[in-house]
C-alpha cells in the first residue's frame, strides 16, 4: 500500500511539473522579445562578472606570489634546501640560461605541435581529444617528472608544491589573463563560462 502511494505521489509530482513546464513554454512563446532581452541581459552580466572575476583572480595570484617569494619566504623553504651548500648563480648567467632555455622550449613546442597535428590526422583523433588529453599529458610531462623525482627523494613538500602550483597557476592566472586579453586581441570577448553547464 505504501509503495502504491509512493508511486502515485511520484506520478502526481511529474504531472504537475509537466503542467508547469507547459505553462512556461506557452509564456515564452507569447513573449519572445522578453525572452531574448533576458538572454541578452544574462550574457552581458556574465561578461561583466567574468571581467571582474578575472581581475580579482589575477590579483589574488600576484599577491600569492608576493607572499611566497617576498614577504614570507621562510615559510616556504624546506629543511633540506637550507643544508645545501650550492652557491647561487650570478644574475647574468641565470638570465642568459633562462633566455636560451626559452628559445629551445619555443622550438620544441613548434615541432611538437606539427607532430601532434600529423599524428591526430593519421589516427583520426578529434581536436577536443588532442587538446584535452594528448597536449595536457605531454605538456605536463616535465612537471610530473619533477614531482615524481621529488617524491623519490622523500621531498613531499616539493612534489605537492609542483602539483598545486601548476593547478593554481592555470586557475588563478592563465584563464583570467586569457579572458582579459580576449577583449584586446580576440575577435570576440571571452568569459569564464567556458562551456554550457560550467557555471
Amino acid at each position: 500500500m505504501a509503495q502504491r502511494l509512493g508511486l502515485f505521489a511520484i506520478g502526481q509530482f511529474r504531472f504537475e511539473r509537466g503542467k508547469a513546464r507547459y505553462r512556461t513554454w506557452r509564456e515564452v512563446e507569447r513573449r519572445p522579445l522578453d525572452w531574448a532581452s533576458r538572454s541578452l541581459q544574462r550574457a552581458v552580466f556574465t561578461r561583466q562578472l567574468s571581467v571582474g572575476l578575472a581581475v580579482l583572480l589575477t590579483l589574488t595570484y600576484g599577491l600569492g606570489i608576493l607572499f611566497s617569494l617576498k614577504t614570507h619566504r621562510e615559510l616556504f623553504v624546506s629543511a633540506e634546501s637550507g643544508e645545501a651548500s650550492e652557491s647561487p648563480w650570478p644574475i647574468g648567467l641565470a638570465l642568459a640560461t633562462l633566455a636560451g632555455v626559452t628559445v629551445l622550449v619555443a622550438l620544441v613546442s613548434e615541432i611538437f605541435v606539427e607532430s601532434v597535428q600529423k599524428a591526430a590526422e593519421a589516427f583520426g583523433m578529434t581536436p577536443a581529444f588532442v587538446g584535452f588529453i594528448v597536449v595536457a599529458l605531454v605538456g605536463g610531462a616535465a612537471e610530473m617528472g619533477s614531482a615524481f623525482s621529488g617524491a623519490r627523494k622523500n621531498r613531499l613538500d616539493l612534489s605537492v608544491g609542483i602539483a598545486l602550483g601548476s593547478a593554481s597557476q592555470i586557475a588563478l592566472f592563465v584563464a583570467p589573463v586569457l579572458v582579459l586579453f580576449s577583449y584586446v586581441l580576440g575577435p570576440t570577448p571571452m568569459d569564464l563560462h567556458f562551456w554550457p553547464g560550467a557555471g
